[in-house]
């Protein structure tokens, strides 16, 4: 059995507590505060998926029900287990962090934002096809000046991209042409071990239609690429 939570801060049960994780804004104090509600043990696992959703707000899928010891939270929880069958049209929102793995020299893996990737290989050719025209304009007598790529097209084409490669494994295929991206933006946050990090966040919506069942419930209830303890990867779902 799994649970769909809907989390919410209490402002004034937060200042009575002086919890510091409840008093800042950052990543990985959301993280620590989440984990709160459902480490019940020191060897505990996650067993969740979370997402923000501004204002003190947070939902949750857990597999177990969160337990507020702290006394910090407004909390309602409910069974969670969506009936899903093939064919079946959803619109979807999703919160991922979009990237792609490889190895250093060292043979260290790291993360790279699909994003910021497009983004360097589209400059490189537009500014190679901007010196192109502009020596062409200035032939003819011309002010032509090409604009750059747009931010907002590339993440919309790179994270349609990311999200296609993973539809056979969510058991969706997405409707291409209803994708919308309505925010990227990389957060810088301190880690447990006192390094800095950042996390590009990608936010997705569309609709899919449901090609295996099974598949579809699974990335529900366990989430839809990397961070997931940091927010990301929840798959929100709701029929058409």
């Amino acid at each position: 059995m799994m649970y769909l939570s809907r989390l919410k801060l209490d402002p004034k049960a937060v200042v009575r507590s002086g919890l510091r994780e409840a008093m800042a804004a950052g990543l990985y104090d959301t993280h620590k505060l989440l984990w709160r509600l459902f480490a019940d043990r020191p060897d505990r696992e996650r067993d969740f998926l979370y997402r923000d959703m501004g204002g003190g707000l947070f939902l949750a899928v857990s597999a177990r029900p969160p337990r507020d010891a702290d006394g910090v939270w407004e909390v309602s929880t409910k069974e969670y287990a969506p009936a899903l069958a093939a064919g079946d049209r959803l619109l979807f929102t999703l919160r991922a962090n979009a990237v792609r793995k490889t190895r250093n020299a060292a043979g260290r893996q790291e993360r790279h934002s699909v994003v910021e990737d497009l983004h360097r290989e589209r400059k490189a050719e537009w500014e190679a096809s901007a010196a192109t025209q502009a020596a062409g304009a200035k032939r003819l007598g011309r002010a032509d000046t090409p604009r750059p790529p747009s931010r907002d097209a590339l993440a919309l084409e790179a994270g349609g991209r990311w999200l296609a490669a993973r539809a056979d494994s969510l058991g969706l295929a997405v409707e291409e042409q209803s994708l919308l991206v309505e925010s990227y933006a990389r957060h810088a946050f301190r880690h447990r071990k006192g390094g800095s990090a950042a996390l590009a966040v990608l936010d997705l919506r569309g609709f899919a239609r449901v090609t295996d069942p099974a598949k579809a419930l699974a990335a529900l209830y366990h989430g839809v690429g990397p961070a997931k303890g940091l927010g990301c990867g929840l798959l929100l779902v709701r029929r058409a």
